[in-house]
């Protein structure tokens, strides 16, 4: 039985069948969400795909728009988090940020297409416009400042503080601080 829910908008939660406590503003906001429990989507198509999955927020038109299995994520942005599927425990914060995730987990990016290409990578941090903007698949980086590890795709364990800081940085287990340190 469905309980505490509330949909406004345009088919905005309009398959719930068990689902409860969630929150859908937008035109096809949550709108196949059917069991999931504790979901906020703000925003047009904001959590669009998720059917059983709890505990997203989705504030942003196309935010979360494939999140099918998807748990505990946050995504704040136009098209933030867009293409997330089944990644978990991710944190989103400007328009298209972790944009193309699909699998990766417990990664925050934080500006306007911070890790925007990442697909698989999980447990990276990146802080600044296009921060790790490139990274794809590599594991436990920290970028801090526009453009930090920006050109990294597969590297990992790499720390970059400072505006364009290991811009060019394709290995594994660098530091960097400084503007255009690297």
């Amino acid at each position: 039985q469905s309980s505490y829910n509330t949909g406004i908008g345009y088919y905005a939660l309009a398959f719930l069948n068990g689902g409860s406590n969630n929150t859908a503003v937008g035109v096809y906001s949550l709108s196949n969400n059917s069991s999931g429990i504790s979901n906020t989507g703000i925003g047009t198509f904001s959590l669009f795909s998720n059917t059983t999955r709890i505990g997203n927020t989705s504030v942003g038109n196309n935010s979360l728009y494939n999140n099918t299995d998807g748990s505990s994520n946050t995504a704040i942005g136009v098209s933030s988090m867009e293409s997330n599927t089944t990644g978990y425990s991710n944190t989103s914060l400007g328009c298209y940020s972790l944009a193309f995730n699909t699998l990766g987990y417990d990664n925050t990016g934080l500006g306007s297409r911070s890790l925007n290409s990442n697909s698989t990578g999980f447990t990276n941090t990146a802080i600044g416009v296009y921060s790790l903007g490139s990274n794809t698949t590599g594991n436990l980086n920290t970028g801090l400042g526009s453009y930090s590890l920006y050109r990294n795709v597969s590297g990992f364990r790499n720390t970059a503080v400072g505006y364009n800081s290991l811009y060019n940085s394709l290995g594994v287990s660098n530091t960097a601080l400084g503007y255009l340190a690297g």
